[in-house]
């Protein structure tokens, strides 16, 4: 939920750039309220609990923020 937070602390800086965002919550709570403030940024965006097919996720990105847990990592490399 860390991440979750900082991340609607950013944001602003993120409506400044051009980017597209998918973001995993990790619990169901966070969903609605991230996806109401990118809007509110009119950030595009995708924000969901979890992704079944996260090597596709993977592929389509350019930039990862995340836990630095082991499985994590592991799933990123």
């Amino acid at each position: 939920q860390g991440i979750n937070q900082r991340i609607k602390e950013c944001f602003p800086l993120f409506s400044e750039l051009a980017l597209q965002v998918v973001h995993f919550t990790g619990t169901p709570d966070s969903v609605d309220d991230l996806s109401r403030g990118y809007a509110l940024y009119n950030i595009p965006s995708r924000v969901k609990v979890f992704e079944e097919k996260i090597l596709m996720a993977w592929a389509a990105a350019d930039a990862f923020i995340g836990r630095s847990g082991a499985a994590t990592i592991a799933e990123a490399m």
